[in-house]
C-alpha cells in the first residue's frame, strides 16, 4: 500500500512524496503437518506467512537449534504485500520424537518487538506388529 503525500507550503506546490507502509507478516501456519512421523520417514514440511512488507524472513528451529538447509519461496501479492514459504526436508527418526519443531517468520516491523513462530511436537507413530 502506498499513501501519496503532497506537500504545500504558501498555497505552492513543492513537490509528491510516497510513502511506503511496513506491515508486520501473519502468524505462520505449517501446511499438511500434524507432527506424526513414522522411523526413517523423509518428509517435506511447509510452513508459510501471508500480508507482510517487506517480505518476511522464514526459517526452522528444531528442539532450539536453527536448521540452515531449507528452501523459501516469496510471492508478491496484488496489494503490495508478500506471501512467503519455508520447506524442511527431513528424515525423520526415533531420535526425534518429542523435539520442537519450530517455524518463525520476522521482518522489519518485527524486529523490536521478536518474532512469530508455530511449534509442532514431532511424534512417533506407534509401529504394531502381529
Amino acid at each position: 500500500m502506498a499513501f501519496h503525500c503532497k506537500m504545500c507550503v504558501f498555497f505552492f506546490n513543492l513537490d509528491w512524496s510516497f510513502l511506503q507502509i511496513s506491515v508486520a507478516p501473519l502468524a505462520p501456519e505449517f501446511e499438511s503437518f500434524s507432527g506424526l512421523f513414522n522411523d526413517g520417514e523423509t518428509r517435506s514440511i511447509m510452513c508459510h506467512s501471508n500480508g507482510s512488507r517487506p517480505a518476511a524472513n522464514i526459517y526452522w528451529i528444531l528442539n532450539g537449534t536453527r536448521i540452515n538447509s531449507t528452501t523459501s519461496q516469496v510471492i508478491k501479492n496484488s496489494d503490495g504485500t508478500y506471501f512467503v514459504q519455508g520447506t524442511l526436508v527431513r528424515h525423520l527418526t526415533r531420535s526425534m520424537e518429542n523435539m520442537a519443531l519450530s517455524c518463525v517468520v520476522t521482518n522489519e516491523v518485527l524486529q523490536k518487538t521478536n518474532a512469530k513462530t508455530l511449534s509442532q511436537s514431532v511424534t512417533l507413530l506407534p509401529n504394531c506388529k502381529l
